[in-house]
């Protein structure tokens, strides 16, 4: 069989952890492993995933892509283990690539995950993010495309003298506006903020007190909000008034 560069420490979890040269290797060993389910939002760099191992060290998963990441809900049944995987990516990228050792086969079995299918973003939005990666230098791209439509509508008012040119100026800054408010809510003590808007979603945060958010999406009676410490989540619209 294939030969790997490789060494056997203790691991927290009293079980054996394969160390091996592999920039790929998510530190699982397992008859299978397979992805039951996976969420991406490529804004906030968040991967969520539903994992599932036969005959595995599942708890020692990791991504050598991913900075923070956390486990949970770990259940072990038969053999069988499934568990709850978050984290925020330490960069976009269109395909996630990882694998596991397998030790029936003697090899590394790789998993690819298609991170595109979550991303609305067009071609040319694209180029745009390429060039202005973080998101202070596109605000700054979209301000200065407002800024320069609304000189030019006031330079024809100026130059042509026609009403027209200030009414649509009016009905441009109003529109820009509607589209660049973040509404503020009150969510109550209690609330759940869920990791993604569904009802088996986790949870991964409960407010100890009312607190003030910012909405930024609604959607199938959930909103996302940005909680005061910047994390962002899901909760119920019910929560919030």
């Amino acid at each position: 069989g294939k030969s790997i560069n490789k060494e056997f420490m203790q691991g927290s979890s009293g079980t054996s952890k394969l160390v091996a040269d592999n920039a790929l290797f998510s530190a699982v060993i397992a008859h299978d492993l397979k992805v039951v389910s996976y969420n991406y939002e490529p804004e906030e760099l968040f991967l969520f995933m539903e994992l599932e191992a036969k005959n595995a060290n599942l708890e020692d998963f990791k991504l050598k892509a991913a900075g923070t990441q956390y486990l949970e809900n770990l259940q072990t049944e038969n053999g069988i283990s499934r568990l709850t995987y978050r984290a925020i990516l330490k960069q976009n990228q269109a395909v996630l690539n990882f694998n596991y050792f397998n030790p029936h086969q003697e090899n590394y079995q790789k998993i690819s995950l298609d991170l595109t299918k979550f991303s609305n973003l067009s071609k040319l939005e694209d180029h745009l993010l390429a060039i202005s990666p973080t998101k202070n230098n596109f605000s700054f791209l979209k301000s200065t495309i407002i800024i320069s439509i609304s000189l030019l509508l006031i330079l024809l008012f100026l130059w042509r003298k026609r009403i027209r040119y200030l009414v649509l100026l009016i009905l441009f800054l109003i529109v820009t506006l509607a589209l660049l408010y973040e509404q503020e809510i009150l969510v109550k003590e209690g609330t759940v903020v869920y990791l993604l808007p569904t009802s088996t979603s986790s949870m991964f945060y409960e407010t100890n007190q009312m607190l003030k958010v910012k909405v930024k999406l609604e959607k199938n009676g959930y909103l996302k909000v940005v909680l005061p410490d910047q994390k962002i989540g899901w909760i119920k619209a019910s929560d919030a008034f």
